[in-house]
């Protein structure tokens, strides 16, 4: 089946039509389609090996990965693909490459995670718990159990998904019990410190206590919630757990969950090399290092407390770059 590309006509059919044509018709037109010779899932392959050895892991080497999942390539096959390469095409190329690659397979990775966990118990993760989406931060899943005589449902949070602070209340009886069932999570009172939360555990809550539960920053958590039967039982949802309370009810876990949620955004417009090399004088693998504590000489790599200043100065130093540049475009 011939593949109908106009990238080649979009953005140099005016400066270059010939070339244009040349890419539209003859490479994507002819050779792509040449499926008795190749598939598209092999030539995907064979694109994408030889972008990274000539280091062009810019625009078009994301378009050849997408097309390459696309094509069925798999996120293990990937992985495998540019492992081998790097011997071959240098190992800071295959760097640059496992970068994008892993933003193109990111849904695999929460499929493949999610699916981890619904493995680790019995009861469903359930379907997106839309309905109170706006008390949580993060996404969360619910699956009623039973919604007779006692209601019992099992929630489900992403990493780093919690609910808001909230009261049961009651004017007698009430409250609520959480079994947990897989991963792990915290809960924690108002004015009390937060507890780790494991499959077994299990928190019984007053009626009248304020309170939050949610996943640790780097695991998915279950848990059972039994609601308990009271005479004029209501909830009152209040302020969210931000960053900075979530952050000190972890402890350091939360600290490099946020660290590397905060820059997701920021690596897909400035480079980890630009930051590493300019603000740390450090190598783009020491800065990946740290951002995905990864275990270097048998310890989790970390940014220290004076990097994370440094890491905030640069994002600060950036950002005015930015705004001056900005500032400086008079039409």
């Amino acid at each position: 089946m011939a593949i109908k590309q106009t990238a080649g006509r979009d953005a140099l059919g005016d400066f270059a039509p010939k070339f244009a044509q040349l890419n539209d018709d003859v490479l994507f037109g002819e050779v792509w389609s040449r499926e008795d010779g190749l598939s598209l899932r092999d030539r995907s392959v064979v694109t994408v090996v030889a972008l990274m050895a000539q280091g062009l892991t810019d625009s078009s080497f994301q378009y050849h990965l997408m097309s390459a999942k696309n094509n069925g390539v798999t996120r293990a096959e990937i992985a495998e693909i540019l492992t081998h390469a790097a011997f071959y095409a240098g190992w800071p190329k295959a760097w640059a490459a496992f970068r994008m690659a892993k933003e193109v397979w990111a849904d695999d990775d929460a499929a493949d995670a999610r699916a981890e966990h619904q493995n680790e118990m019995a009861f469903p993760i359930g379907a997106p718990n839309d309905a109170f989406a706006k008390y949580f931060i993060g996404q969360s899943y619910l699956a009623p159990l039973s919604t007779k005589q006692v209601g019992v449902y099992n929630v489900t949070f992403e990493p780093g998904c919690r609910n808001n602070w909230h009261i049961h209340h009651a004017k007698s009886g009430g409250g609520q019990i959480l079994v947990c069932v897989a991963g792990r999570g915290f809960y924690q009172e108002w004015g009390k410190p937060a507890q780790e939360l494991r499959p077994g555990d299990v928190v019984n809550i007053p009626a009248g206590v304020k309170h939050w539960h949610g996943a640790a920053p780097d695991s998915w958590f279950s848990h059972l919630a039994v609601e308990v039967p009271g005479e004029e039982a209501s909830n009152e949802w209040l302020e969210l757990v931000d960053d900075e309370q979530y952050l000190k009810a972890t402890n350091k876990e939360a600290q490099e969950y946020i660290i590397k949620e905060k820059l997701k955004d920021i690596l897909g417009i400035i480079s980890a090399s630009y930051i590493a090399k300019n603000y740390f004088n450090k190598t783009t693998a020491w800065f990946y290092q740290r951002l995905n504590n990864n275990i270097v000489n048998g310890k989790q790599a970390r940014f220290s407390k004076e990097e994370i200043e440094v890491l905030r100065h640069a994002l600060e130093d950036i950002s005015c770059k930015i705004n001056n540049s900005a500032a400086q475009l008079v039409i």
